[in-house]
């Protein structure tokens, strides 16, 4: 019996090694996510900052870190309050796009089929878990959502492939 759990166990490893969950989601950037127009002399981008009274803590210190390392355009961190409510964000010229991210948690219920010493099989309740993260720009001049940077199961990996995919983009 404690050989079939080893089986299952090594199996589950060796799956883990060649398949890791943070490639799971992640792809390639979409370049139609960032018109031509963010390219422009003087603008400042906005990053909507997170909740700081939510996990995960030290969230915007990472992004304001990987965009101060990855991006060499101006940004700020605020929230979406801070634009509505705070007069320098109104020059839609300067402050014309707004870098959001999307999060979404799932939960899958599902059977699982696992060894019973009284009939050979039993089946047991197991759900599986999925998390993704994605970025999106929203031009406030042009009152325009653009797609998905790319779609990744990793938080600090969809951060800075936002920034690197955005620098690229104000460079060229």
């Amino acid at each position: 019996m404690p050989s079939k759990y080893l089986l299952c166990l090594a199996t589950s490893l060796l799956f883990l090694s060649l398949f890791p969950p943070s490639f799971v989601y992640s792809q390639k950037a979409n370049e139609d996510a960032v018109p031509a127009e963010f390219k422009c002399t003087g603008c400042v981008l906005l990053i909507i900052e997170k909740d700081r009274k939510t996990p995960p803590f030290g969230f915007n210190k990472y992004v304001e870190k990987t965009f101060k390392k990855d991006y060499s355009g101006e940004f700020e961190i605020v929230t979406w309050k801070d634009i509505d409510t705070n007069t320098k964000y109104q020059d839609k010229s300067v402050y014309r796009f707004v870098l959001a991210d999307r999060i979404d948690n799932s939960k899958t219920p599902g059977m699982v089929a696992t060894p019973n010493s009284v009939n050979g099989k039993d089946f047991q309740q197991q759900s599986t878990f999925s998390f993704s993260i994605q970025y999106k720009l929203y031009d406030r001049k042009e009152d325009k959502a653009y797609p998905s940077m790319g779609v990744y199961s990793n938080s600090a990996k969809a951060i800075k492939g936002a920034a690197e995919l955005l620098d690229e983009k104000l460079k060229h």
